[in-house]
């Protein structure tokens, strides 16, 4: 029989080993002032958060994946003990979020999409002086963040979604389960890819209770290519009523003169995308 003394030692390895491993899955080298419930404050160098480089929240109900290179700096409130938290996110472009975070209980981690899984919470993680430091989300007061880098532009989507019934839905800032890129496969290969380069996309007929739906996606360079995503709607190990709800029925997401909108894959048919305004002036410049 195993001893506790050998769980706590294999527990402890691999803390360390996942430790290890965060500074290299970051994208950006990332330091950062923390400041815990209890008034310490730490200075961590390649912050990260679940051994990646997003912070997954929720605004106007609506989820979100913000990148930490597009914040500045963040608050916390309510209390240590509580699962659903406040938060306030500054973004570097000047914008301000306010929100929700999911502390405590079972949800999909960020960037797994539909794959499953679950976690206890979000976790900042990085090195001190000391050491490899981890702590849960939950026991954070503020954060704030110091970047090498200039801020990159933010993008704010604007769409035309024709959904399978013919409902028309003009909607701003839409997001694909969360984030402005849109995953989709082509055989055994993932991609992912900004919509912002695309002019449209196009989804199959299928059965409300097939797993998946072909896609036809169109380019701004006019390059068209076909692939396939994953629709399906059974329940997945660890998911909570709401990231079901979320992941099913919010696939796209965003907000319209009515109020927030989300629609699951099952539900659109067809998305439209404006051509930038730049690219309008540029456009209008050249006519005779």
């Amino acid at each position: 029989m195993t001893s506790a003394g050998s769980l706590r030692s294999c527990a402890a390895v691999l803390g360390l080993f996942w430790l290890a491993l965060m500074p290299l899955t970051a994208e950006a080298q990332i330091n950062a002032t923390l400041v815990d419930r209890g008034g310490n404050r730490y200075q961590i160098r390649q912050l990260v958060c679940e051994g990646g480089s997003e912070i997954e929240l929720w605004v106007d109900g609506q989820r979100r994946l913000i990148s930490l290179d597009e914040i500045d700096g963040l608050r916390l409130g309510g209390g240590p003990s509580d699962e659903v938290l406040p938060i306030t996110v500054n973004l570097r472009t000047g914008r301000q979020l306010q929100g929700t975070v999911l502390a405590g209980g079972r949800s999909v981690m960020p960037g797994q999409g539909g794959t499953g899984g679950g976690h206890l919470g979000q976790r900042f993680g990085g090195s001190t002086e000391l050491g490899p430091f981890l702590i849960g989300i939950g026991k954070v007061s503020e954060l704030l963040l110091e970047h090498a880098g200039p801020a990159a532009p933010e993008v704010i989507l604007k769409a035309t979604v024709v959904t399978a019934q013919g409902e028309r839905f003009e909607i701003d800032d839409l997001r694909y389960r969360g984030t402005v890129m849109f995953e989709y496969s082509q055989g055994r290969k993932r991609r992912s890819k900004e919509m912002s380069r695309m002019a449209r996309i196009e989804f199959g007929d299928t059965a409300a209770h097939e797993e998946i739906r072909s896609v036809t996606i169109t380019f701004r360079s006019g390059k068209v290519t076909q692939g396939t995503v994953d629709a399906g709607t059974v329940r997945l190990p660890g998911e909570t009523d709401r990231i079901y709800a979320e992941r099913v029925r919010r696939a796209f997401s965003g907000s319209t003169a009515q109020g927030g909108i989300g629609l699951g894959l099952h539900d659109v048919k067809l998305i439209l995308f404006p051509e930038p305004e730049g690219a309008k002036a540029d456009s209008a410049s050249t006519q005779p």
